[in-house]
Order: C-alpha cells, then structure tokens, then sequence
C-alpha cells in the first residue's frame, strides 16, 4: 500500500510541476520544437534532444550527414516593434560557451567511436503570436579549441 502511494504521490508531483513552466520555458520549448522541425527539413538525424552532464545541457545532437553537430536553439519572441533587440548568437556568450563545450566533450567521451567530424550551431527562432517569424542558422560556431 505504502508503494502504491508513494508512485501516486509522485506522478502527481510530477504533474504539478509541469504545470508550473514558467513562460520563458515554455517559448524556449517551442522554439526547440521549430528547431528540430527545422533540421529534420533538412533531412538531418536528431540523435537526441536536450542532453544533459550535470548543469549543462545540449539541446540538440544531430547528424548532418558524417558530421555530428551540437547544437544551441535560442528563442524570443517578437512583438514587431522596430527595436526588437537581443540576438540569440550573441546571447551565447563566453560563460555559455565554456558549459556547451564541457556538455559537447562529456557526450563525445561517452560514444564507442569518436565522430570524425564534429561541430556547433547556434539556430536563433523568434516567434510571434506562436509561430515563427524568423529563424537563422549559424553553421560552425567557434566553441572548440583546436587542441585535441
């Protein structure tokens, strides 16, 4: 019995708290969902979405064709006034960078086979009134350093 309401107790904590997204999560989800609706365009392999190693996170791994590509998906919305400001990319700043590459080398320790070609994307949405208005996609971010 005691099991029984434990598991009851959970799903509905769980249930609670999913709920209780915060509305810069929930654009920040939708942006990931046009991402990846985006890539697949594009005939890209999502291997896995949000990928986590300890505090940081990768949202999205994907294969474009041999390369596998690390990607980051920022999201704003967009009001249409003229001074709609703050680019995605450069949201990406130093601090961030440095979290993305332990993220991106802890998920490349952890394959069999290291992939021969690897890189960073940044893929920058804005959405209005739920759809996107925008979206650009920075190919080869500098995010690794050279050294192997």
């Amino acid at each position: 019995m005691m099991r029984w309401l434990q598991m009851a107790l959970g799903w509905l904590h769980g249930l609670f708290l999913r709920r209780r997204r915060t509305s810069r999560q929930r654009t920040g989800e939708a942006g990931e969902r046009h991402a990846v609706a985006y890539l697949r365009g594009l005939g890209w392999n999502i291997v896995v979405r949000n990928w986590r190693y300890g505090r940081d996170e990768v949202d999205i791994v994907a294969g474009d064709g041999p390369n596998l590509v690390f990607v980051e998906v920022k999201t704003r919305t967009d009001s249409g006034a003229v001074d709609d400001s703050g680019s995605g990319y450069f949201a990406v700043d130093k601090r961030k960078r440095r979290a993305l590459a332990r993220a991106c080398r802890a998920y490349m320790r952890g394959l069999e086979r290291a992939p021969q070609h690897f890189r960073f994307d940044i893929i920058e949405v804005k959405l209005r009134a739920g759809a996107v208005s925008a979206l650009h996609h920075h190919r080869g971010v500098a995010l690794f350093s050279q050294k192997r």
